[in-house]
């Protein structure tokens, strides 16, 4: 009983150590652009800002969560550090749709 506890926390570690890396990746997100909008007041901004990222994280949990029980068991650490990285890419497109889709425009101040 005790052997397949242990290899169940085993099969988990892997995907723990994406989802951890894919949080701190997440944190370094891109500081030289900005998101205004034309009609909105500044105040809502960071409101609306805070929501889509919250939401493009909430999208990709849920789908790294639903990858994990089959694809990341077997993987190696190059194939898990590809895979955070393609969760990364793909939750900042998430988050650029969300904030476009409520009429956002992306300033870059280089």
């Amino acid at each position: 009983m005790m052997v397949k506890a242990t290899q169940k926390v085993i099969r988990r570690a892997p995907f723990m150590v994406m989802v951890f890396c894919a949080f701190v990746l997440s944190a370094c997100s891109n500081t030289s652009e900005s998101w205004q909008h034309s009609t909105k007041p500044k105040d809502l901004w960071s409101k609306d800002i805070a929501a889509c990222k919250s939401r493009a994280s909430a999208l990709i949990n849920r789908q790294l969560d639903i990858d994990s029980d089959s694809s990341f068991r077997n993987r190696d650490e190059l194939q898990t550090q590809f895979a955070v990285y393609d969760a990364r890419k793909k939750r900042y497109s998430y988050f650029t749709n969300c904030l476009s889709g409520k009429g956002y425009r992306r300033i870059s101040s280089n």
